[in-house]
């Protein structure tokens, strides 16, 4: 998967891209990494830590190890499209104002031998949306380094959704600009992602991964980020309930269990906004994460 994303770096036509990796407690791939920079002619940095960072932990090396005016992070397990780049650089350079611009990500799974499309990122930016779910996947933004000079933004020390709080710190210094071009691929493994049902965690997990970032991300939500998160988690939660009393009351007769079974697996796809796309299903996860907004409106 490796060499995937890093043959997607070396095809961008962009010229003097800096590649750094982090192996944050990996197998030793220096070996890989310098093969595909040289097939490339890209200069790269290739950093070991001397413990283990973590995802956040990691993020934030790379970033300090970079000198680029221009920041982009890439999982191992995902790649750019070649035009990925190409795409962003000129909205940045053509408006200064901008601290970072994104494009659209596709959602593919491995089927056989081709890659089947399961879903796509390509919403407009919207402050407000950012706050209750994470709409732009870690690789699809591409940001200026002021940003991490000035102290505005780091990767917060959190197990999951440590790339929406970035984005949080990110969007207070202004809009993103969206450029309505898929120009990246955003990997799904079989049996999980995006509302199937053998991967729906139980409510203690799904509330174990949130509450630290909902801890982190008070201090940075407004009284109308609070406001808006309540109110969608309502509307999400009344849309899921209605959509369920439907669906049960047209199957009377029709077999009771495979109505139930379809709307619980409509009232996951209702939820599903409300956790990011790290953890995108379940209206369980709405109604945990309801009840910790709504506790921590009453305490402000």
């Amino acid at each position: 998967m490796l060499s995937d994303a890093l043959r997607s770096v070396g095809r961008q036509g962009v010229r003097d891209i800096e590649l750094i990796v982090v192996n944050d407690g990996g197998q030793d791939v220096e070996a890989l990494v310098q093969r595909h920079a040289r097939q490339a002619g890209l200069q790269y940095h290739y950093l070991v830590p001397a413990r283990h960072l973590g995802r956040a932990g990691a993020a934030n090396a790379g970033l300090d190890a970079a000198s680029g005016e221009y920041l982009c992070l890439l999982d191992d397990d995902d790649w750019f499209l070649p035009d990925h780049l190409g795409a962003l650089v000129p909205v940045l350079d053509a408006r200064p104002e901008v601290p970072a611009a994104y494009s659209n990500v596709e959602v593919v799974r491995r089927n056989g031998d081709h890659w089947d499309t399961v879903d796509i990122f390509a919403h407009p930016f919207d402050s407000l949306r950012l706050a209750y779910e994470n709409f732009m996947p870690i690789h699809s933004v591409l940001f200026r380094r002021h940003l991490i000079d000035g102290g505005h933004c780091r990767f917060p020390d959190l197990d999951a959704y440590e790339d929406w709080a970035f984005w949080l710190q990110a969007a207070r210094l202004g809009p993103f600009v969206h450029v309505d071009r898929t120009t990246a691929c955003y990997r799904v493994g079989h049996g999980g992602g995006f509302g199937h049902a053998a991967e729906l965690p139980e409510a203690a997990e799904i509330r174990s991964q949130l509450l630290p970032f909902v801890r982190w991300a008070r201090h940075q939500w407004s009284d109308e980020h609070l406001v808006e998160l309540v109110a969608r988690a309502s509307a999400h939660a009344a849309s899921a309930r209605d959509f369920g009393a439907a669906l049960c009351a047209h199957g009377e007769g029709r077999g009771s269990d495979a109505v139930g079974g379809l709307a619980v697996h409509h009232a996951n796809t209702f939820g599903s906004g409300i956790v990011g796309h790290a953890g995108r299903k379940a209206a369980t996860a709405l109604r945990g994460l309801r009840r910790l907004i709504a506790g921590l409106a009453d305490r402000r």
